[in-house]
């Protein structure tokens, strides 16, 4: 009886740490379209991002205008990191939105003070997309984890950038 009771606590004690809070990971095409409707829905921040920087800028190109969407100087570290920028007023099932981490089978993480391309730890993330108005307005929705994946963290931001030129 006793080296069933025993037996039965090494289980539990065993079983009881392998549990995890974790996404499910859906197919490239189902994850693009999952990211475009919790960017297009997503409560967007007021603020600043906290955990890393976010900027953009617009630059003119033949018929029309490119953006770009910096996320970089991460302030903690951040694994598997996805991020789309999606126009508003423009219908991303049917046009593509820029988007990084999500049709890739490489993984981007981001540690402050650490870079090795190679093995996907990088400084930064830059993501384009075009557009045909000299002003933009983007919501930016960047997805990642903590370092065990237990967690995952979300958050949603506007960006209005415009082009600076003639």
């Amino acid at each position: 009886m006793k080296r069933l009771i025993t037996v039965l606590l090494v289980l539990l004690f065993c079983c009881g740490c392998t549990v995890r809070k974790q996404e499910t990971k859906l197919d490239p095409t189902e994850r693009y379209f999952d990211m475009v409707d919790l960017a297009s829905t997503y409560e967007v921040s007021e603020t600043k991002p906290e955990y890393y920087d976010l900027s953009g800028e617009v630059s003119k190109i033949e018929g029309g205008y490119r953006y770009y969407v910096f996320i970089d100087n991460p302030r903690i570290a951040m694994y598997d990191v996805e991020a789309i920028a999606v126009v508003e007023g423009v219908d991303h099932r049917k046009t593509m939105a820029a988007s990084v981490g999500i049709f890739e089978e490489k993984e981007y993480n981001m540690i402050p003070n650490q870079r090795n391309i190679d093995r996907g730890y990088v400084g930064g993330i830059a993501i384009s997309g075009t557009c045909a108005t000299r002003n933009v307005s983007l919501r930016v929705f960047i997805r990642w984890e903590n370092d065990g994946g237990t967690d995952y963290y979300r958050e949603c931001y506007r960006l209005d950038i415009a082009y600076d030129g003639e």
